[in-house]
C-alpha cells in the first residue's frame, strides 16, 4: 500500500506545473518570500484538489510577476498541516510578508479566488 501511495505522489508531482513546497522549505519559500504566496494544501487522492489544480496553474501564469502559487502535499507534510490547523482539503492560504492573510477551504471558483486575491497582488 505504501508503495502505491508513494508512486501516486510521484505522479502527482510530475503532472503539475506548480512548485511543490514541503515542511522543510516552507519557511524559506513562503514565509520569507518578497511576493505574496498562495499555498494550495491538498493531496493526490483529493478529487476537489485535482479539480481546482488547473485553475491554480492558470492563475500562476497570469499572476507570475505579482504572486506565487505553490502546493503542499498534506500526505508528505502532515506536520505543517497540524501546525497551520488545516482541517479540510483543498485549503488555500495567502501569506503576505510571512503572515496568513486569507484562508479558503473547499473547492473555489475562479471568480472567488480572483476576488479574494486581487487586493494583495503585488504591483511589480
Amino acid at each position: 500500500m505504501l508503495k502505491i501511495e508513494y508512486e501516486l505522489s510521484l505522479i502527482w508531482s510530475i503532472m503539475t506545473t506548480l512548485n511543490r513546497v514541503t515542511e522543510y522549505d516552507f519557511e524559506e519559500l513562503v514565509l520569507h518570500s518578497k511576493l505574496p504566496v498562495l499555498v494550495d494544501f491538498g493531496a493526490e487522492w483529493c478529487s476537489p484538489c485535482k479539480r481546482q489544480e488547473p485553475l491554480l496553474e492558470k492563475l500562476a501564469v497570469l499572476w507570475s510577476q505579482q504572486l506565487k502559487i505553490v502546493q503542499v502535499d498534506m500526505d508528505q507534510s502532515a506536520g505543517l498541516g497540524t501546525q497551520l490547523q488545516i482541517m479540510g482539503l483543498p485549503t488555500l492560504i495567502l501569506f503576505v510578508d510571512g503572515s496568513e492573510c486569507i484562508r479558503l477551504t473547499g473547492l473555489q471558483t475562479e471568480n472567488q479566488i480572483i476576488k479574494k486575491m486581487s487586493p494583495y497582488l503585488s504591483q511589480n
